[in-house]
């Protein structure tokens, strides 16, 4: 039994079925969350002929199916287009998902587009049961490059919509000529038209340039002859001087080997001038050491005496100073303490004076709760008030009492008697109480907290009152210690006096004390001149030995060292002209090489005018075309 919206898919068998290789061909769409589809269609809609028919009532959801395929393949439907503009989620719900398995040529494809329960979105694509990767923006351009076409082109190629139907039968003309244009995309071979004549001005401008081309290397390969001949002059030119170059690098070997031998010879004569050289810096350098020194020596001298004049008069400068620094230090102890009594002191007296600021703005606080107090309208207390209201009803309830006493006891003149008396009292406390009550107003509540607070006041100015006179026991306690302390430290006038005296001593000892200091300075880095003096006047009687050693051995290598000049110029003259051979047969291999080359290009060029002939041939009948 089927539902009477259901939707049937029948299947047509047709002379000729689908196979692979015909195209885009769909074979099922399974859903379930999406539009009208809420559970999952068991079995999925297949499409297993050429022709298949979807049939239903109106709303049964046969459009749903194809915007399910755009939906699938695209992410896109007739709901999201203009004017409808629903959002993808409106029409699958969490969970919800399409699936849609097609064929493109030789290939099986499967696409599944939907929703988590989390309203995540994800697509999944495989190709012959192969899963193809990446995110969704690359799986769906793998999908358009499948199909070949985006969704309007998918869209306009594949479906015809009921509402463009019914356009299409009420128009007339050319407006029936636009539709037909939508629907069947007439504008593509209007394009290819277009692209004919482009084709064809592009290949008579392509036969024209492979004319000139083929002229050109026709012209260029005329030369060939020609340059086939000057490559045979070329070519003895070179052997000619590769000749002369062998000749060349025998004699220069010859003449470097000469010089190798004489190196040895010439490389002791280099270290003796080297060794003359420095040998004589060196005399110079110890001549003018001698001469420092020598002065150094002298003011060594004058610097002792100056140092013993200078440490008689700063015998007392030390015991001076340690004696300075000790008064000075007391000074310091002395005049700290000093500042802490003062601290100290200001201390208490900050403490007195926040106490009294404290103290009369307690008072001013419990002087205006009285004034409060004395303003209401009733003296009597929020308790007073509970207490009179509690005697008010029970004298009423003895008073009651007491009448139905009365009556009970009538015939009773003693006890009629008392209970009168009774009640008289009673009465009379009644009229008293209710004189009383009448005092109660809504000022009784706040006589009671004013009441509070005034006797919460005079407790506070107690206890600061207490706590006034401990902490002024602390201050003197401490001002009394550090009184002990200054005196202990016992720094006097005397000592200030004599602290005073020992200081202008010392700055006027200072200068000479410093200079004291430079002077042993200076003489500690002169070290002892006089030793250093001997020192020196060895090394220079050494030196002036070493020198004329070396000159006398210089004077024998002088003959040696003339002929390592000549066969040293011999060979740079030979390797100059063999420098100059290389290079002319370099130009020369140059030379036979360009002359090669050229020869080889005209070569191709004539092996490519025939490709390039046979390739014209081809264009001119394309163009024909």
């Amino acid at each position: 039994m089927k539902a009477d919206d259901a939707v049937e898919a029948l299947s047509e068998v047709a002379p000729e079925p689908a196979v692979a290789g015909d195209g885009f061909v769909i074979e099922e769409v399974e859903m379930r969350g999406f539009m009208r589809y809420v559970g999952k269609t068991e079995p999925p809609i297949r499409f297993p002929e050429k022709f298949t028919a979807i049939t239903g009532k109106t709303g049964a959801g046969k459009s749903s199916i194809l915007d399910a395929i755009t939906f699938a393949l695209y992410k896109a439907t007739t709901r999201t287009d203009p004017p409808a503009n629903a959002t993808i989620d409106e029409l699958c719900r969490p969970g919800g998902y399409v699936r849609v398995a097609f064929r493109q040529g030789d290939a099986r494809f499967d696409v599944r587009r939907g929703f988590t329960t989390k309203k995540e979105p994800y697509l999944e694509l495989t190709r012959d049961g192969e899963a193809i990767g990446g995110s969704i923006p690359e799986r769906e351009r793998a999908i358009r490059d499948v199909l070949g076409l985006d969704y309007v082109g998918f869209t306009n190629s594949t479906f015809v919509r009921q509402e463009e139907m019914k356009d299409l039968g009420s128009q007339r003309g050319s407006d029936r000529l636009q539709i037909f244009q939508k629907l069947f995309r007439l504008e593509t071979f209007e394009r290819a038209q277009e692209r004919a004549k482009e084709r064809h001005a592009e290949v008579h401008a392509k036969v024209d340039s492979q004319e000139r081309e083929i002229a050109t290397r026709a012209e260029r390969v005329t030369k060939l002859p020609e340059l086939t001949a000057g490559l045979e002059g070329l070519e003895r030119e070179g052997a000619t001087g590769a000749a002369r170059m062998a000749a060349l690098t025998r004699e220069t070997e010859a003449a470097a080997a000469t010089v190798r031998e004489l190196e040895p010879k010439h490389s002791e004569w280099l270290r003796a001038e080297a060794s003359i050289a420095q040998q004589g810096k060196r005399a110079a350098e110890l001549d003018r050491r001698i001469a420092e020194v020598a002065a150094d020596a002298e003011k060594t001298e004058r610097l002792k005496a100056e140092i013993s004049l200078l440490e008689d008069e700063t015998k007392t400068f030390d015991a001076l100073q340690e004696e300075g620094d000790r008064l000075r230090d007391l000074q310091q102890h002395h005049q700290l303490r000093l500042k802490d009594r003062e601290a100290a002191y200001q201390r208490r007296q900050e403490f007195l004076a926040e106490h009294e600021k404290k103290l009369r703005q307690m008072s001013e606080k419990l002087f205006a709760t009285e004034r409060r107090i004395a303003e209401l309208k009733t003296d009597v207390t929020k308790e007073q008030a509970f207490d009179l209201l509690r005697q008010e009803g029970g004298l009423g309830e003895r008073l009651a009492r007491i009448e139905k006493e009365v009556a009970w006891l009538a015939g009773r003149a003693d006890v009629l008697r008392e209970l009168d008396l009774e009640r008289r009292k009673a009465g009379i406390r009644l009229e008293q109480v209710r004189s009383d009550v009448s005092k109660i107003n809504e000022d009784s509540f706040l006589l009671s907290e004013l009441k509070r607070q005034i006797g919460e006041t005079k407790d506070e100015i107690r206890t600061v009152s207490e706590a006034k006179s401990a902490r002024l026991a602390e201050f003197d306690a401490e001002l009394e210690s550090v009184d002990r302390d200054v005196a202990r430290i016992g720094f006097t006038d005397d000592a200030r006096k004599r602290l005073g005296e020992t200081r202008e001593t010392l700055a006027r000892l200072k200068p000479k004390r410093d200079a004291l200091e430079d002077a042993k300075r200076r003489l500690r880095g002169m070290g002892d001149p006089s030793k250093l003096l001997d020192d020196l006047r060895v090394q220079r009687e050494t030196t002036a030995t070493e020198l004329a050693g070396t000159e006398a051995s210089l004077a024998g290598l002088r003959a040696a060292e003339a002929a390592y000049v000549a066969a040293k110029a011999d060979a740079e003259r030979l390797q100059r002209e063999l420098s100059d051979a290389r290079a002319a047969a370099s130009r020369t291999e140059g030379l036979l090489a360009e002359r090669r080359r050229a020869i080889a290009e005209l070569e191709e060029d004539a092996r490519r005018n025939a490709d390039a002939t046979a390739k014209l041939e081809g264009m001119l009948k394309e163009r024909e075309v």
